[in-house]
């Protein structure tokens, strides 16, 4: 409940940029959260990676 709150608080206290098309800000948003999830993933795979080989690395494989 107080997450929904705070969202629409953020929301109405930027106000729209008119130079902006409400498709362009759209597009941007999800561009933004596909490159956020490409990077969480890509950490998460480049960590599982590692750890993995330091395993090997300590076991004397």
């Amino acid at each position: 409940m107080e997450k929904r709150i705070i969202k629409k608080r953020r929301i109405l206290s930027t106000p729209p940029d008119d130079s902006i098309s409400a498709e362009e800000r759209r597009h941007a948003a999800t561009k933004k959260v596909a490159q956020t999830y490409t990077q969480k993933r890509e950490s998460t795979v480049y960590s599982r990676f590692y750890s993995y080989k330091k395993d090997q690395e300590t076991k004397g494989v």
